[in-house]
């Protein structure tokens, strides 16, 4: 396995074989979001391979990350980078799903490939809403980010980032019992996320930024 730099967008950053080194490239809104974020607790739900968790912890020693990634592959490589950029101090990885509740659930795999996307807990339902043939479906425990915090004692988040192809509405409500610590929410969706939207601003968020790209956009919402 060899690591390469990722030079283009951060200069001590290393990610495995590369892989995913151009999806960053093309969202530096969420690279210059990953660096400046402070002190306190970064959810990234939906981590991948982990890249913009590796620059948000190498660049925030007093911020404590947490890394969620359901798909194995991906997951295995998480860790790798994790140990290639010696930041196991800060940055802890878990290989399980988010959503609404917790429970029992089919994880379906679009592409079994290394740094892939695509995947969707429950119904194999893609990011634009239709229905996608699993190569995979694999049975996963998944959790909400109310029982983590709550049952499991996790610590409330300050910061999340969501990119998770289509069930972000589901997680986020079942979050809000940390409402009260969340500061900033950083999410990749559709272009048609006007309930997403709705659904943030009765809990005092304000959008701040809409980042457009070719096919999603991402959202920055921040508490008032």
């Amino acid at each position: 396995m060899d690591f390469e730099l990722l030079k283009d967008v951060d200069k001590e950053v290393w990610l495995a074989d590369g892989i995913r080194k151009n999806s960053v490239k093309r969202e530096p809104e969420t690279v210059h979001w990953c660096k400046r974020l402070k002190k306190g607790v970064f959810y990234d739900i939906g981590a991948n391979i982990g890249a913009y968790s590796l620059i948000a912890s190498k660049w925030n020693k007093e911020l404590q990350v947490f890394a969620f990634e359901p798909m194995i592959r991906n997951f295995w490589l998480l860790n790798e980078n994790v140990i290639k950029n010696e930041l196991e101090n800060n940055l802890h990885i878990f290989n399980i799903p988010l959503s609404k509740t917790s429970g029992l659930g089919d994880f379906n795999i679009m592409n079994i490939g290394y740094g892939k996307s695509g995947h969707a807990f429950g119904n194999s339902i893609d990011w634009t809403g239709k229905k996608f043939n699993a190569v995979s479906s694999n049975k996963m425990l998944a959790l909400s980010i109310n029982d983590l915090v709550n049952i499991y004692k996790f610590p409330k988040p300050n910061y999340i980032k969501l990119d998770v192809d289509g069930i972000e509405f589901e997680i986020l409500k079942g979050a809000t019992d940390v409402f009260d610590t969340l500061k900033e929410i950083l999410f990749e969706a559709s272009i048609d996320s006007k309930h997403i939207n709705n659904f943030l601003k009765t809990y005092d968020y304000n959008l701040v930024k809409i980042f457009k790209h070719r096919h999603t956009n991402n959202y920055l919402f921040r508490k008032q």
